[in-house]
């Protein structure tokens, strides 16, 4: 019998675990963040890609709170690209979801020094060698 309710209870826990993610602070705090889902990170040769949520606040002039967006990072030629959009209107990507795009719509664009981009290169590219970020012209 103990067996049983010990096989249940790790039935009944399993999908819990595989559906967890794990976010990591990247850049801010508290209503003005960045935050990295490590459990998302897939890489394929240089390119990585993965989830990040941006909270801010005050809401945007759309109600959105957050943003959730899966990028990729080219970790050799040190570029960003943004493969999906989600905007909600709660914090952490909660509450009512108020648009949604799909397909790589943002073109790879230089990661500037200092930048949000640079601090997750940084994170999800740490296994490759070390590469220069671009400096971009100050307008």
């Amino acid at each position: 019998m103990i067996k049983k309710k010990k096989l249940l209870l790790a039935l009944l826990l399993l999908p819990l675990t595989s559906f967890a993610t794990d976010w990591i602070l990247i850049a801010g705090s508290g209503a003005n963040s960045t935050k990295l889902d490590t459990a998302s990170i897939k890489r394929s040769g240089t390119i990585v890609t993965f989830w990040t949520v941006e909270n801010f606040s005050p809401k945007d002039q759309y109600g959105n709170s957050s943003y959730k967006s899966q990028s990729m990072i080219d970790c050799r030629t040190s570029q960003l690209a943004a493969k999906q959009l989600q905007s909600f209107s709660g914090a952490d990507a909660k509450g009512i979801q108020n648009y949604s795009q799909q397909a790589p719509f943002i073109d790879w664009v230089p990661i500037p020094i200092d930048s949000i981009g640079a601090k997750l290169m940084a994170y999800v590219c740490k296994s490759e060698s070390v590469h220069l970020l671009v400096r971009l012209p100050r307008s």
